[in-house]
């Protein structure tokens, strides 16, 4: 059995007929994809890379096998493994403005969005007396669900970014995180009472 290195990523094992015979193995068996010669061949190899002090820790390894005429030849070629590409999946959200003219509306309109999914994020405004203001963000898949629970309660809003920057402006802000689960967490830790 002859071992070449070609240079530190690639080395050539040549196995003639008699080294096939010391390993109790016939040429035509190499040729033929299956367990037991995929493991012999993975056993040259590595016993190999042992001889020549080739330690190819988190590192991609190409065997190629060959028949020869007087025995056979085998081709490996160490790579740098391939880095795993990440994907994440980036949900657009929607911002949804609701107007309720008393707390028991609004609150009504929370259990009934708590009891169907919890949004992302919603902030309450106080309109000074004159009803209440609640800001949700959702993502858009749930933003047409969210919208009928909340027209059953309360009047949607148009909403842009003229909107969006008076609320801080004219409105005192009551909650800042999540008012959905705040409120609930309030009603059950209170046992259904506000």
């Amino acid at each position: 059995m002859l071992i070449d290195s070609l240079n530190g990523n690639s080395l050539v094992i040549t196995l003639h007929n008699d080294d096939l015979t010391a390993f109790s193995v016939n040429s035509r068996d190499l040729s033929v994809i299956s367990k037991e010669s995929s493991a012999l061949i993975t056993e040259i190899v590595a016993l190999s890379m042992i001889k020549l002090g080739i330690c190819p820790k988190k590192k991609l390894i190409l065997i190629e096998p060959v028949k020869s005429s007087d025995g056979y030849t085998i081709s490996v070629s160490i790579h740098p493994k391939p880095k795993r590409k990440k994907y994440s999946i980036k949900h657009r959200s929607e911002k949804i403005l609701c107007y309720f003219l008393n707390a028991g509306d609004m609150l009504d309109a929370v259990e009934h969005l708590y009891n169907t999914a919890a949004p992302n994020k919603s902030i309450l405004y106080s309109c000074e007396g004159r009803g209440y203001l609640l800001l949700v963000v959702v993502t858009a898949a749930f933003a047409e669900t969210y919208k009928r629970i909340l027209v059953e309660y309360g009047t949607i809003l148009p909403l842009n970014k003229t909107i969006t920057a008076l609320l801080n402006e004219r409105y005192i802000c009551l909650c800042n995180d999540n008012f959905i689960l705040d409120a609930i967490s309030y009603k059950e830790d209170s046992k259904g009472k506000y």
